[in-house]
């Protein structure tokens, strides 16, 4: 795009100023105007080949004729002719000094190296702290080389014995999911994870329980405890194992035992807690039937010795409270043995279930029937004196002497009872059995069916 200026000055000055890229002029009328007015950042770029502007004379156009002569004066000139003219006419460019630049770039200098300075300085230093540590840093190296090799060796054995224990685990878990389940709730008890065992157990989908568990647990008083449980975790409070009783998908009562960890974020924030579950059922019921063992009789479910003396203490306490008498039966079958023998103990024990089933449907629910051993049972008839006994020992042998049948044969038994009366018999719970195994021997002696205790028997009973 052309720029129009009006004198050689100002093309010369828009060039420098950048406005222009280029100027054409003259040479030595560029060169005066260079020097006159410091324009130094200027350079010639190029000149024409022929009859430039140095090499032209200007004569008035109507002289057409001198024009020609003139060029012909030019066209003869040698290079090193022109060159000597150049030299005459157009004095050399020498640039001012700008010591004012000069000052700058000095400062400018010095400033670089005073921090170059410093700089040199300070990594002066930091090489001899560096150098100082190296030892340090070379025998801290050896001391965790060391370490490090204890550690790989120890984290390649403890690798080795999680990947055993995970083998071991899962072995674990597949071959017990019908024991246990795994589950994760939040602090407000909802439930965010549960192993897919439960259905094994439960017979519950994951989502039903998740859903309607507390719809599932029993009325038990242990399931009470759940709630303020989950609250103790919350509170950073430490929580032992518990147990709950809870319905199966069929209505069946199953009994867990819960095993709770609390999960703590980075603020050592409760957030939840991890759970373990295990359907302790079989060993509740099996712990159950111990404790029943252990105080009723196996075969005839009647209490065993060690309740009957329970109950029978209990009972004499309670007649020294309200003097009311206590009466107790010594009962021994007849014929048992006979049949036991002569049919088997299959048999023989049947007969030992039909007599307390047969005892049972005698009495009242506050009195209580034991078995001995063999075919020996003990009645306890609480506020019960002599005249009340008789007719219980009646029905009884009423009830005895009714035909047992098994396998469709018909056998007949019998009883003899012994009977002794607190606190007219005996000032003790041992010596009331004592004198009714008197008397049932004596009743059994003399085929009566049943006796009271006297004196006289224990002396009848000495002499045989």
């Amino acid at each position: 795009i052309p720029y129009f200026v009006d004198s050689m000055l100002d093309g010369l000055n828009a060039v420098s100023t950048d406005k222009a890229d280029a100027t054409i002029t003259f040479m030595a009328t560029a060169s005066y105007l260079q020097t006159k007015y410091l324009l130094t950042d200027l350079k010639f770029a190029a000149f024409y080949d022929r009859n430039s502007a140095n090499e032209s004379i200007a004569v008035r156009k109507d002289w057409p004729t001198l024009a020609t002569i003139l060029q012909k004066a030019l066209d003869t000139l040698s290079e090193e002719e022109m060159q000597n003219i150049y030299a005459k006419w157009v004095p050399s460019i020498k640039p001012s000094t700008d010591y004012g630049l000069i000052w700058k770039i000095v400062v400018a200098f010095l400033i670089v190296l005073a921090i170059l300075i410093l700089w040199i300085a300070r990594v002066r230093r930091q090489n001899r702290k560096i150098k100082l540590s190296k030892n340090e840093v070379q025998a801290t190296n050896k001391i965790l080389q060391a370490l490090k090799s204890d550690l790989e060796h120890l984290v390649l054995k403890r690798t080795a014995e999680l990947n055993s224990s995970e083998h071991k685990f899962r072995s674990l878990v597949e071959n017990l999911r019908n024991e246990y389940f795994f589950y994760q709730r939040d602090c407000n008890g909802i439930f965010t994870y549960i192993s897919p065992s439960i259905t094994n157990i439960l017979g519950y989908t994951v989502d039903e329980f998740m859903t309607h568990y507390h719809e599932y647990l029993t009325d038990n008083q242990v399931n009470l405890k759940i709630d303020e449980l989950t609250k103790q975790y919350t509170q950073n409070m430490p929580i032992s194992p518990y147990q709950l009783e809870i319905y199966n998908a069929q209505k069946n009562i199953h009994w867990l035992e819960v095993t709770d960890t609390p999960v703590y974020d980075e603020y050592d924030k409760c957030i939840g807690v991890v759970g373990i579950v295990h359907d302790i059922t079989i060993r509740k019921q099996a712990d159950d039937r111990l404790i029943w063992l252990s105080y009723y009789d196996e075969l005839t479910g009647l209490a065993n010795r060690r309740l009957f003396a329970d109950r029978l203490q209990n009972a004499i306490n309670m007649a020294n409270r309200t003097k009311l008498p206590v009466s107790l039966f010594y009962l021994d079958l007849d014929r048992f043995k006979f049949i036991n023998d002569s049919m088997g103990h299959a048999v023989g024990d049947e007969v030992l279930k039909e007599t307390a089933r047969r005892l049972v449907s005698t009495l009242r629910d506050s009195d209580i029937a034991a078995r001995l051993g063999g075919d020996e049972f003990i009645l306890l008839l609480p506020e019960t004196d002599a005249n009340g006994a008789v007719p219980v020992a009646e029905k009884i042998l009423k009830k005895l002497r009714e035909p047992y049948i098994f396998e469709e044969k018909e056998l007949t038994l019998g009883a003899s009872i012994g009977i002794a009366v607190y606190p007219q018999n005996a000032c003790n719970g041992e010596a009331l059995v004592h004198h009714a195994d008197t008397a049932m021997y004596h009743a059994k002696q003399e085929k009566l069916g049943f006796s009271f205790y006297s004196e006289s028997m224990q002396q009848e009973k000495t002499i045989g």
